[in-house]
């Protein structure tokens, strides 16, 4: 669910907030609070107050609302957006790029879900939207993200994805540049409206960073304490796996 991308990728997700909503996000906000819980609430004060970079069509936003947090939802996609002010009506949300944002108030903990900053095209771009973190960290606050690991980046791209129902299809094809440690999805959707089909086509891109380059641009954030847990070796989440979670303060 970024809330960054270039090219003919910014704001790709508009043409795919519906699917999004609808599919993408059926079981992984569930898997996502267990992880949340285990590395980042229980750090949390109470009715404390954090920001969701990135934070897409809102589920995981909704549950943290629900248990009383005081959640910011930051996305580039308007689109996106209209659906998190629905799934999480308690919660406050902005349009913005998570390279360069600002709040008039602190956060007690970002996060940063979904491999969102896998779509930071650059390391150039992750270390802007590092220092933005930091700037809006209480001290002592906590920053989790998770990002795709090299290994998924490697394997992971064997096969696409597609889903048909009576009134809507998407087909999205990946493929992997090597060289550059860059995957393009080229991703198709219809939806059927009055009868008439509706086609959408996009291309969005992810970015394999190596960890411990995110490390040292983290440290050069002026992050200070970073810990790395990989979901599924170490915090026993098999469908993480190639998934790893950074936890920075």
């Amino acid at each position: 669910m970024p809330a960054y991308q270039t090219g003919e990728t910014l704001n790709g997700y508009d043409g795919l907030a519906w699917f999004y909503n609808k599919y993408w996000t059926r079981e992984a906000p569930d898997i996502f609070e267990r992880v949340l819980d285990r590395i980042f609430l229980s750090e949390m004060p109470a009715r404390g107050e954090i920001l969701d970079l990135c934070c897409g069509t809102g589920q995981v936003a909704a549950r943290l609302s629900q248990r009383k947090y005081k959640v910011t939802g930051l996305d580039n996609s308007e689109s996106m957006l209209s659906f998190a002010r629905i799934n999480a009506p308690d919660a406050d949300f902005t349009i913005g790029d998570a390279r360069y944002f600002k709040f008039d108030k602190q956060f007690d903990g970002v996060m940063s879900l979904f491999d969102s900053l896998n779509h930071m095209l650059t390391s150039e771009d992750l270390l802007d939207c590092f220092k933005s973190v930091r700037s809006v960290l209480k001290k002592g606050g906590m920053f989790v993200f998770d990002l795709n690991d090299e290994e998924t980046f490697d394997e992971g791209w064997e096969l696409g994805f597609s889903a048909v129902e009576d009134d809507n299809v998407c087909i999205m094809k990946p493929s992997y540049d090597q060289s550059t440690g860059r995957v393009k999805y080229d991703i198709t959707t219809f939806f059927m409206m009055a009868g008439i089909w509706i086609r959408n086509d996009v291309s969005v891109y992810e970015q394999c960073y190596y960890s411990e380059d995110v490390v040292n641009l983290l440290y050069e954030a002026n992050f200070k304490n970073i810990q790395i847990l990989n979901g599924s070796r170490d915090l026993s989440f098999e469908a993480f796996r190639g998934r790893l979670f950074f936890i920075a303060s």
